[in-house]
């Protein structure tokens, strides 16, 4: 390596020293093996030490060549692809949980009741002979009373729901003279409606002794419809027995004692409670498929009819027609119009050497005055005569421009009678009709 060679490698070495050996070869020290690869000579002819690494320099500008072009614009953008078709629906999500279960809801309904006593006694005027028990006072009802008898005694154990009900009552029974020996008997039962007696509802008691106290107390179970009433029957074979009132009693302390006691109360299974407050709404559920169309329904009831529509324009006058079959011979032949009408009307017959022709105007009133108007009546004469007018209807009255009074009356003034001989010697025909005019 010369020395230019060595100036070159200067910058990029820290420590180098150079020496000529006797060879002719140059000889480094530090071992450095980059700059070893720059001796002339191997690598064993020179020792050189590493320096630090120096800092890169800055890159170059890039060339100018011609290799490669400038880049082209950017190109259309291509349309876009046809969607995809939509998959299938998803399976459903599972049910949510169960929400709280709602406060509890208001007590069950208050069941009819009632509660009666007598503070009166009460006692059989005649033997063997059925009487209602009593009880005038109420200490306490609902839905249940107690109602007046035809004699006006409250009687009547009314109820004004059905249902299945209990009555129990209590009588306190005395003799209040005679007594001893077999005593006597006072039957107790139950009546409905004050028609029926209840079957196998009777009891007996019998009194043994005088002023000597029976309780009769037992219950009957019913069922009952709405307006139902019952009553305490009772009977006694000793009209010393009577169901018995006590006072209060202020020497020896106790309330008053009712003659009769009448609880009754309904069996609470039949009534039914009111319903609780609706509970909150829960979320709503996905849509079911759509079911199939049910059957049509039965056509509603007929709606009521309108009302009527506004009348049309009068028509023009109608046309009667008719005909009459005359027999050889003198016939009496009639039409009949109805009243209260002006009419223009007509007869015609025409047959070989035969013609009747009438014609006349008239007004129609009542039947029993004339008619107002005019008539005109002609024939065919000999050699024809097959059809002669031997009357027209003579009810037509009138004189032109003049008011008339007279005659004041007649016959079935609506009832037009023509006489008309037939001389063709067979049956013929002649025609009528009338238009009404007004």
């Amino acid at each position: 390596m010369n020395a230019s060679e060595l100036t070159r490698l200067r910058n990029g070495v820290t420590q180098l020293s150079y020496n000529s050996n006797s060879s002719g070869s140059s000889i480094y020290s530090n071992d450095c093996n980059p700059i070893c690869m720059m001796c002339s000579n191997a690598c064993n002819k020179c020792s050189c030490t590493n320096g630090a690494q120096g800092a890169q320099g800055p890159q170059g500008p890039a060339g100018s060549g011609s290799g490669g072009g400038e880049t082209g614009a950017q190109g259309f953008q291509g349309p876009q692809g046809f969607q995809g078709p939509i998959g299938a629906q998803g399976f459903q999500g599972p049910q949510g949980f169960q929400g709280p279960i709602g406060a509890t809801g208001l007590g069950g309904a208050l069941g009819s009741y009632g509660f009666f006593h007598s503070d009166v006694s009460q006692n059989a005027i005649a033997i063997n002979t059925p009487y209602a028990m009593a009880a005038e006072v109420t200490d306490g009802s609902n839905g249940i009373t107690m109602q007046p008898d035809a004699s006006g005694n409250y009687t009547r154990i009314t109820f004004a729901n059905p249902g299945v009900y209990d009555i129990q009552f209590s009588a306190q029974i005395v003799a209040q003279t005679g007594g001893g020996g077999a005593g006597g008997t006072v039957d107790i039962w139950l009546r409905k409606n004050g028609t029926t007696d209840i079957p196998s509802s009777d009891t007996n008691v019998t009194i043994k002794n005088t002023n000597e106290y029976y309780v009769a107390a037992w219950d009957f179970m019913v069922d009952v419809s709405a307006n139902d009433y019952y009553q305490l029957m009772w009977s006694t074979d000793d009209n010393d027995v009577l169901l018995r009132y006590e006072p209060a009693n202020i020497s020896i302390p106790h309330p008053a004692t009712p003659s009769l006691i009448i609880t009754v109360m309904q069996v609470m299974y039949t009534q039914v409670g009111p319903q609780g407050p609706q509970g909150f709404q829960g979320p709503q559920g996905p849509t079911g498929a759509q079911g199939a169309q049910g059957f049509q329904g039965p056509q509603g009831a007929q709606g009521q009819m309108g009302p009527q529509g506004f009348q049309g324009p009068t028509g023009p006058p109608g046309t009667v027609t008719g005909s009459w079959t005359l027999s050889p011979g003198a016939n009496t032949v009639s039409f009949t119009v109805p009243l209260n009408n002006t009419y223009n009307m007509w007869v015609l017959g025409n047959i070989p050497n035969g013609i009747v022709s009438w014609n006349a105007t008239v007004t129609v009133s009542n039947n029993n005055v004339p008619v107002v108007g005019t008539s005109y009546a002609w024939y065919y004469p000999a050699p024809g005569n097959q059809l002669v007018f031997t009357s027209i209807p003579n009810q037509i009255v009138g004189t032109p421009n003049t008011p008339i009074s007279t005659p004041s009356s007649a016959t079935n003034a609506n009832t037009f009678t023509f006489d008309i001989t037939n001389n063709s010697g067979s049956n013929q025909t002649v025609n009528y009709g009338y238009v009404k005019l007004s």
